[in-house]
């Protein structure tokens, strides 16, 4: 019988099965390491859109309608966003690096609330985002203040800056719902376009420092939930 010539003395067959496992344990390995560098890539390619919607300029600052700029505002801040680029007239936006290697855009549109939906449509295009990757902050009449709720699609609840994004871009995103009350005796259009109450300003600050200090978790949960805000550390990240 014809040997393999192997100092062991096994036969030809025995040696061919040896290549062949050591072969198939290379490749093995070899796809192994290839996939993880597919998954390393994309989770540092990953990028998550945050926008709060809101109205350009100092005279709408304080407004309700307002409170998805100030959070935006506040995560900067808190986590060290950088200087906002802008795009003239559509978006003012701002990257934030997370530890998993994602990237965070920060970013209030530029079109007024009734054209929103051109600033989503514009960073959506630019980072390749998609839908699910997408989180809109606006404030919602229907609920109370210091109420949040997050949930994906859905109707737009008579607010034309969601409105305009659910037309351009359509609904399969997520919204983050900020409670601002709903009027007594005036105009929801000039509800929204009013101030808080001094009384509301502490709670409506609490309301901000709790969404940005959570807010990664947020994004990353991908679940429709009403947010307690008692069990939300202001000072998580800082932990």
């Amino acid at each position: 019988m014809m040997k393999c010539g192997v100092v062991c003395g096994c036969g030809l067959c025995k040696c061919k099965k040896i290549i062949l496992w050591c072969f198939g344990e290379l490749m093995q390995a070899l796809l192994d390491f290839l996939a993880a560098l597919v998954t390393k890539k994309t989770q540092i390619s990953s990028v998550i859109l945050l926008m709060g919607l809101g109205n350009p300029g100092t005279k709408y600052f304080h407004n309700r309608h307002n409170i998805g700029f100030r959070i935006i505002d506040r995560v900067a801040r808190d986590h060290g966003a950088g200087v906002f680029k802008a795009v003239a007239h559509i978006v003012d936006f701002a990257p934030l690096k997370l530890e998993n290697g994602s990237t965070l855009i920060l970013a209030k549109p530029q079109t007024f609330m009734n054209l929103s939906g051109r600033a989503v449509s514009y960073l959506m295009s630019a980072y390749k985002i998609s839908p699910d990757n997408v989180y809109v902050l606006h404030d919602d009449i229907d609920l109370a203040v210091r109420r949040v709720k997050i949930k994906k699609g859905g109707g737009s609840g008579g607010h034309n800056g969601i409105k305009h994004i659910d037309e351009t871009v359509g609904r399969d995103y997520w919204r983050i719902r900020i409670g601002v009350g709903r009027p007594a005796r005036i105009p929801t259009a000039a509800h929204v376009l009013s101030n808080f109450q001094p009384e509301e300003h502490a709670i409506m600050d609490e309301v901000c420092a709790k969404i940005a200090a959570n807010i990664v978790d947020l994004v990353m949960q991908k679940k429709v939930q009403e947010l307690d805000m008692d069990k939300l550390l202001v000072n998580k990240w800082s932990e």
